[in-house]
């Protein structure tokens, strides 16, 4: 098996990293299109408020839906983190093929004085053409 970077991973923001106040922001379009599946890595730093971090699709690119039965980490994630010096990062697989073809990524922070500073990456894993889409990796610890 051969998982080189350059054929089998694609990295794109999914959700630009900044400070974000009271609000919800949408990220761009993931157009899993040919990908087998899409990591989505989730980054926080500095934060004084509530993140809740969602995952929708859609099949036209246009209207958008929440994901039910996602990963925990894209329903309705909600941790308080109240340090202003927590910082901490989730990760979470999403298979291609449970959802529609176009995935992005919704934030929502919650009250704060200052906001929650963070930002998610989408790599694209695995081309539905390769060999390796349909195996079975095992994770050790």
């Amino acid at each position: 098996m051969n998982l080189t970077p350059e054929v089998n991973f694609k990295p794109q923001i999914a959700l630009a990293h900044d400070r974000r106040t009271d609000g919800v922001t949408e990220g761009v379009t993931v157009d899993t299109e040919g990908w087998g599946g899409v990591l989505f890595v989730l980054g926080v730093g500095d934060t004084d408020g509530t993140l809740s971090v969602k995952l929708r699709d859609s099949a036209d690119d246009s209207t958008y839906a929440d994901v039910t039965g996602a990963d925990p980490m894209f329903t309705a994630l909600a941790d308080a983190v109240g340090s202003q010096s927590e910082r901490y990062s989730r990760v979470s697989l999403q298979y291609a093929t449970a959802y529609r073809r176009y995935l992005r990524v919704s934030g929502s922070v919650g009250a704060s004085s200052t906001g929650v500073d963070y930002g998610v990456t989408a790599i694209k894993v695995l081309p539905r053409d390769s060999t390796l889409a349909n195996a079975t990796f095992d994770k050790k610890l």
